[in-house]
This record gives C-alpha cells, sequence and structure tokens, in this order.
C-alpha cells in the first residue's frame, strides 16, 4: 500500500507550489532561456503540484497555440526544451524561492483544456440538445 498516493495534499505543499508557480512565471517572463523553441512561445504555468518532502515539483504548462491545430509533437518539444533547461530553471528559483532544497522540476503537459473542449463539443452535439429536448417536455 502505497502511503504518500493515500495522504491528502498538506497546505505547505500548496503554498510552496504557488510560490514555485508564481516564481517560474516571473523568470519566464524575465530571463531568455537558450532555447528558441522555448523563448519563442507564450508558455502558462497552470499547476504545480510538489512532493510531501518538497524535493520534487511537478510543473504543468500549457503553451498557447499558434493555429488550432497543432500537433502534439510540438508541445513534446517545448516539454523537452524546458526539460533541459531545468537545471538553469532550478538555479533561478533557487534565488527566488528560500526553501531548504530547490525541488528538481519535472515539466508535464496540461491536456485539461483539452479535456474541457472535448465536454464541450459534446455538450454542443445535437444529440445531447434532442436529449434536453426530451427531457423539456416531459417536465411539462
Amino acid at each position: 500500500m502505497n502511503r504518500q498516493k493515500d495522504r491528502p495534499v498538506s497546505q505547505r505543499q500548496l503554498r510552496v507550489g504557488e510560490s514555485i508557480r508564481h516564481s517560474l512565471s516571473d523568470i519566464f517572463m524575465r530571463v531568455d532561456l537558450r532555447d528558441p523553441l522555448v523563448n519563442a512561445r507564450f508558455i502558462t504555468i497552470t499547476e504545480v503540484r510538489c512532493t510531501p518532502d518538497l524535493r520534487n515539483a511537478n510543473v504543468y504548462i500549457f503553451p498557447f497555440r499558434n493555429s488550432t491545430e497543432e500537433s502534439s509533437i510540438e508541445s513534446q518539444e517545448i516539454i523537452d526544451a524546458l526539460q533541459r533547461s531545468s537545471a538553469f530553471l532550478r538555479g533561478q528559483l533557487n534565488s527566488a524561492v528560500k526553501l531548504k532544497y530547490s525541488p528538481k522540476l519535472n515539466f508535464l503537459l496540461d491536456t485539461s483544456f483539452d479535456s474541457a473542449r472535448n465536454i464541450q463539443k459534446v455538450l454542443d452535439s445535437d444529440l445531447v440538445a434532442r436529449d434536453l429536448r426530451v427531457d423539456q417536455k416531459n417536465e411539462s
């Protein structure tokens, strides 16, 4: 039985995660990274989840898309570029957020926006609209 998964997220984890998120946002705005793929993009940090010991942090990002149909391959390339820059970002973060240990950053793609878009597409479909019309007639 894995006790880490059963334990609820502590206030300290949430507070440190928010501090890291704000600091990384500031770092992305004021510091140019060596990788041109990252510098040419607007990247939103949606959430940072820290482990209970605060030594690892999963950073969920969402790169703004230039077109409506950008491939997931390009998003994965951005994640890889950020992962390569994680040591530099960790050093910058160390001076911005005062912690006993600087957390190891693991960048992940946030898919919640895509999930929300798919749910909205289903809700806007004709089948759902038809079912809602039938339910409204039955209530009358």
